[in-house]
């Protein structure tokens, strides 16, 4: 429902009920952490969907588990910011157990409105994680799109968005 209060608020009581001692991951990126702040938006979700790691996915803490889509055309996972910034970098840690080029290809897309998009980075090779750095744009939403030649699932252990806030 797009409502980062009631995103933040949901994964504070699970916190709560099942806490983790967790460190901040440091991946070198210029700008500050962005989508901390944030809230995680998916495609669809399947069965071995974890909402409860939606906030570890953003956060910028190391991680406790992933998000994953159902298998479909062109999943994607959204990151909506609290906020306009100008969004220069992005780190992606993809699935150790799963490390298995479903991610490729894709492009990672920004938006000021969540209607029109604009490419910044694309992903060609599969690896462990990605450190993509690009001019800064003015955005709100960032998106990673998959663009297979079948059907995929999307499935990323981290996703987090560096830059400027704005606001």
């Amino acid at each position: 429902a797009e409502n980062a209060d009631a995103f933040r608020a949901l994964c504070a009581l699970q916190n709560l009920l099942t806490p983790v001692n967790r460190t901040f991951l440091e991946p070198k990126m210029e700008g500050r952490l962005l989508s901390d702040k944030g809230l995680l938006r998916l495609s669809s979700t399947s069965r071995w969907d974890n909402p409860q790691a939606y906030l570890a996915v953003i956060d910028g803490l190391s991680p406790t588990d992933c998000f994953h889509t159902s298998q479909e055309g062109q999943p994607w996972a959204e990151v909506v910011l609290p906020g306009m910034a100008e969004v220069s970098g992005i780190y992606l840690l993809n699935r150790g157990d799963q490390n298995n080029g479903r991610l490729v290809p894709a492009v990672i897309e920004v938006s000021e409105d969540g209607k029109t998009w604009r490419k910044v980075a694309s992903i060609d090779k599969n690896q462990g994680d990605y450190h993509l750095t690009f001019p800064a744009v003015r955005a709100k939403r960032v998106r990673i799109t998959c663009h297979p030649q079948d059907r995929t699932f999307l499935h990323l252990r981290k996703f987090c968005v560096f830059g400027k806030p704005l606001y």
